[in-house]
């Protein structure tokens, strides 16, 4: 038999004559099963369990077949079982395992596997078994096979069973004494959905309480009990697993009947109570002022000797069991013997006359009285059950005795003994006395007042004097225009009298204040004006001129004025206020001027070229500035000119042409205006020459100049002036004119006259014109390495709105720049290359030339093509690069990989020899400079410096090297090897 593949392999004894065989077998339920087979055996499949078989085989050839052969007998394996039923016995940790009768088995085993790999087994002849013992808190695999004579069935599906859950373990009590409870943990059981807690009382009280977790509170405990305490883990079957017993100690009931007694004598306190249930001991608590005084005993009385006097004491009992205290009695309350009074003091309320007696305010509440006795026989007594009284209405200037006495009515106390200063008595008889006016001091006198050790002065407006013994004081720094009332207070270092009857005292009128002048310029008067003052009687002004001419004013009001003053005066005005024949101080000084007086001798003369009248005077006193005022006779034209005394004369300009005017000059101050000098007259010349035009040619020093011809005039003569009056001239017998020699960036005044010595002959109005912009100058360029570029700049230019700079590189780069400033930015130029750079100016109209051409050089280019050639034998390297333009020097540096400080080579040529380290790697690379500029670094280069055998013509080196040469001298043959990692060239020569 194949017991796993259900099959069976028939076997028989060849049969003469056969050419093949056919095999039948039939189970007792009637099933069939065959095979054929041309040799001595074959297999019969697809074999139903449990099941006999009776198998015979016939011999066959072409034509008949032989008689069956004897019946052989054999039986599949026993079928599957099925596990129906599993029951646990939780007292006896078995499990009962029923399960489904199998055809052809002859015995049956079940088997139980834990999660922790713990096994049982049961062999029998029936279809249930008992398994066990099993272990707890496990969960069991089952599974049965039934076995026949050769072969063994499937395994039955498998089943789970839970066995018992253990007994909880590490089973910890707290117990909550005040709350009559108690914590209880352990350790949680694998296979318990629940736990049951039990604890029973010494005389059958019982309390209990579930949980799912691994603790519990068992709650309403009862003082003076014992308590068993049991932890049950429980599942879905289970509930007989039981932790060891732990014993939970009663807690003590609270002591009943305290009660408390005070001995006045010796200040002790006597406590009992009756004996608690429970208690090994007890501790009785006085509680006073928040201070507990314990006692402990174990019997049923304690006494407190030595508790704090005056406080009022809570006493309570509270009884000690093994593990807890029971709660506190009921309280009772006692008071013990009242304190002697502690920290006793005194002081006077100063506003009022009262004594504030204040003392450390015993615990118990109790009242106290004070007793004040003056030296005048003044009597004074206060109560109070407080910290403190008041003694009212005590005498001024008294020394009081002070006793204060604890008052109980029980257990008496001595007195405490204190003296008390009452207030010092005011001061009389307040007078004072002063220095004749003006005065800025003065001195007060008192009577002495009883009590008083000093004296203060208080007079108002920051006045006083202080800390005085004496009698008398002065007062210094007393303000004007004030009066001050003056009181005295006496003071014994404590407190203060009240303030004595006030004494006045008046100072003198304070300087008038806001004084202003007023000048009534053409009649010669000034009004002097200052601010109101109530302090003062009267006023008076006077004015001291600077010739020391005096003049006054007086007046009650806020105003006075003095007449008739003379031109051309300087004055100093100040004003005094006075009050009952005392004067104030002078108010700060003023200045004012009269009016200027007329200036002289005036007289004009013409410019011919301008056509402007020159006026000069004489000046006269009191004029800061003059000016000349001109109005034509004919027509609405008037101009005028302004200049100081020290210059004389001023210019008018652009005077009409054939206008008769009128001139006069007047002087003026920082006041007034004085009156105008006597008038004259100046006729400029006639004006028949008309539509004159002046272009000046851009790019030329020349002005061109054309007017209409008049009938009579054979030459004509143009004169042209700038800013410098030097002028330039043209004579003409015709309409047209030119200026030569004319100034780049001028404006010029231009006029065509008929004669041009005469301001009499014919000429034209002033016509101005601007000649073109000049061709800059000082054009500088500076480098900016920063902005890979330049700063141009240049001198300013006048009549110039705009300038064009233009720089042309060598390759035939272009670049502008146009701007209102002297200076212009040129950046991001391509490096190494050469400009040229010039500047034009523009006034709008024209431009000027360009100017002188400026060369520089852009900031050198980046070297490119480094390449290395190593000297082994010297230990050398050969660094060389392709040239850049614009490069003056180059600095190679060749920085370690591994670290350390680089190494620097500067050169004018494009190559350097460096003593490289044999066997280290360098990052090389090269900058260019022009001694101002440096260019950007080189691309790095990567290099290991080594030695290589003379006879290896190819290497492949594993180090990162990008670039290696490496060279040698062999028989007078040089050796050079340049490659990468993977190819290496050799080269040689002689």
């Amino acid at each position: 038999m194949n017991c796993s593949a259900q099959e069976a392999a028939v076997s028989w004894s060849p049969s003469q004559g056969a050419l093949s065989y056919a095999v039948s077998a039939m189970s007792a339920l009637g099933e069939m099963s065959r095979c054929a087979s041309t040799g001595p055996g074959c297999t019969l499949t697809n074999l139903t369990c449990g099941q006999s078989y009776r198998v015979q085989v016939l011999a066959l050839d072409n034509i008949c077949s032989s008689l069956p052969s004897r019946v052989a007998v054999f039986s599949t394996e026993p079928c599957r079982p099925v596990i129906t039923s599993t029951v646990l016995d939780c007292y006896t940790d078995t499990a009962l395992v029923e399960w489904t009768r199998s055809g052809g088995a002859l015995s049956y085993t079940t088997t139980a596997r834990s999660d922790g790999n713990h096994v049982v087994t049961c062999t029998t002849n029936y279809t249930n078994c008992e398994l066990g013992p099993l272990e707890c808190s496990q969960t069991y695999t089952l599974s049965t096979v039934a076995s026949g004579d050769t072969c063994n069935s499937d395994v039955s599906g498998s089943v789970q069973l839970p066995s018992v859950p253990c007994p909880p373990s590490a089973v910890v009590m707290e117990e909550v004494c005040s709350a009559h409870m108690a914590h209880v943990r352990w350790d949680p059981v694998v296979g318990a959905d629940s736990y049951l807690v039990q604890a029973f009382g010494v005389e059958e009280h019982f309390v209990q309480c579930a949980s799912v977790s691994g603790a519990c509170t068992l709650r309403d405990l009862l003082c003076g009990f014992t308590y068993n305490v049991t932890v049950l883990a429980v599942n879905s079957v289970c509930n007989v697993s039981e932790s060891a017993v732990s014993v939970l100690p009663a807690e003590p009931c609270a002591p009943n009947m305290v009660q408390a007694a005070l001995d006045c004598e010796s200040g002790a306190v006597a406590v009992s109570w009756e004996a608690s249930q429970g208690a090994l001991s007890y501790t009785a608590v006085a509680q006073g002022n928040g201070f507990p005084e314990p006692c402990n005993t174990t019997g049923t009385t304690c006494q407190f000797s030595a508790l704090p006097c005056g406080l009022s004491y809570s006493v309570f009992v509270r009884a000690i069991g093994e593990d807890c205290s029971s709660a506190d009695s009921t309280a009772v309350q006692i008071d013990s013997v009242p304190c002697e009074p502690q920290q006793v003091a005194a002081v006077m309320e100063c506003s009022n006359d009262t004594g504030l007696v204040s003392w450390e305010q015993s615990e118990g509440g109790l009242p106290y009285q004070v007793r004040a006795f003056g030296a005048d026989g003044h009597e004074v007594v206060c109560s109070s059950a407080g910290d403190g009284c008041e003694l009212p209405s005590m005498h001024c200037g008294q020394l009081y005795n002070l006793t204060v006495t604890a008052l109980d009515g029980q257990c008496d106390n001595v007195r405490a003994n204190l003296n008390l200063q009452s207030v010092p008595c005011r001061p009389t008889n307040v007078r004072t006395s002063m220095p004749p006016c003006p005065f800025t001091q003065a001195s007060v006198a008192w009577e002495h007042a009883r009590g008083a050790q000093t004296y203060a002065v208080q007079a108002g407006w920051g006045v006083s004097c202080n800390a005085t013994t004496a009698t008398s004081c002065p007062l210094g720094d007393l303000l004007c225009g004030h009066t001050y009332n003056v009181s005295v207070v006496a003071a014994d270092g404590v407190c203060s009298s009240p303030e004595s009857a006030g004494a006045q005292l008046s100072t003198a009128p304070c300087p008038p204040q806001d004084v202003s002048l007023s000048m009534e310029c053409e009649a010669g008067i000034l009004t002097v004006s200052w601010a109101p003052d109530p302090d003062a009687d009267a006023f008076v002004a006077t004015l001291v001129s600077d010739t020391s001419a005096r003049h006054t004013c007086v007046s009650a009001g806020t105003a006075c004025s003095v007449a008739g003053l003379p031109c051309g005066q300087r004055y100093t005005v100040s004003v005094v206020a006075a009050r009952a024949g005392c004067e104030s101080e002078p108010s700060a000084p003023l200045e004012i001027s009269s009016a200027p007086c007329v200036p002289r001798n005036p007289e004009g003369r013409l410019d011919c070229v301008t056509n402007s009248a020159w006026v000069s005077w004489d000046n006269t006193g009191g004029a800061l500035r003059y000016t000349a005022l001109t109005e034509a006779l004919t027509g609405d034209h008037n101009s005028s000119c302004t200049a100081l005394p020290s210059a004389g004369s001023c210019g008018i300009p652009h005077l009409k042409c054939g206008t008769e005017y009128v001139f006069r000059v007047v002087g003026a101050n920082d006041v007034c205006m004085g009156g105008y000098s006597n008038n004259f007259t100046l006729e400029t010349a006639p004006c028949s020459l008309e539509n004159i035009t002046a272009v000046h040619e851009c790019g030329s020093n020349r002005i061109l100049v054309s007017w209409e011809n008049t009938p009579g005039s054979p030459q004509y003569v143009v004169t042209a002036e700038g800013p410098d009056q030097w002028p330039i001239s043209c004579n003409s017998t015709f309409s047209s004119c030119e200026l030569q020699g004319a100034a780049c960036g001028t404006q010029y005044t231009v006029m065509v006259s008929a004669s041009s010595d005469k301001c009499s002959s014919l000429r034209s109005p002033p016509m101005d014109v601007t000649t073109a912009p000049c061709v800059p100058r000082s054009v500088v360029v500076g480098r900016s390495c920063e902005e890979d570029g330049a700063v141009v700049s240049w001198s300013p230019s006048p009549m110039v709105t705009s300038f064009l700079l233009t720089a042309t590189g060598a390759s035939g780069d272009v670049r502008t720049c146009e701007t209102a400033d002297a200076n212009c930015m040129l950046a991001r130029l391509p490096c190494g290359e050469a400009y040229t750079v010039n500047v034009t100016a523009s006034d709008g109209n024209c431009t000027s030339e360009p100017s002188v051409d400026v060369f520089f050089q852009t900031m050198p280019c980046q070297p490119t093509q480094l390449s290395v050639e190593y000297q082994c034998e010297a230990n050398e390297s050969v660094v060389s690069w392709t040239p850049s333009e614009g490069s003056l020097q180059y600095h190679l540096y060749a920085s370690p990989e591994l670290g350390g400080a680089p190494m620097v080579c500067s050169t004018p040529h494009t190559s350097c020899r460096m003593a490289l380290e044999c066997g280290s790697v360098y990052n090389l690379s090269v900058v260019a400079s022009d001694g101002l500029c440096n260019s950007s670094f080189s691309a790095p280069l990567r290099f290991g410096a080594g030695k290589e055998s003379p006879f290896s013509h190819q290497r492949r080196h594993t180090q990162p090297i990008i670039f290696l040469i490496n060279t040698f001298v062999y028989h007078g043959l040089t050796l050079s090897a340049m490659g990468d990692l993977d190819n290496i060239a050799c080269t040689h020569k002689r």
